[in-house]
């Protein structure tokens, strides 16, 4: 498996495939709601971390935690293959 760096730049389809637990990060900011509404189908391929952020006004250093965890799970991951 080749190293990937998760960014904000990246669609939350790619991140949710590279990283699935990302899903339930995002619940806790915001994601639940999108779920709710059944819209993430429609909305994960189109939306980029950092819009997701913005969408759901996640302050800057939420979102850098976010971020950084989603990355250390995606490293422990890779570590494991």
């Amino acid at each position: 498996m080749t190293a990937v760096k998760i960014t904000e730049d990246m669609l939350l389809s790619e991140i949710f495939t590279l990283v699935p637990e990302a899903r339930e990060l995002l619940r806790g900011v915001g994601f639940s709601r999108i779920e709710e509404l059944e819209i993430e189908d429609v909305i994960c391929d189109k939306l980029t971390l950092r819009g997701f952020f913005r969408l759901m006004n996640v302050d800057g250093q939420r979102a850098g935690e976010i971020l950084r965890e989603i990355q250390l799970i995606y490293n422990k991951r890779l570590e494991e293959a």
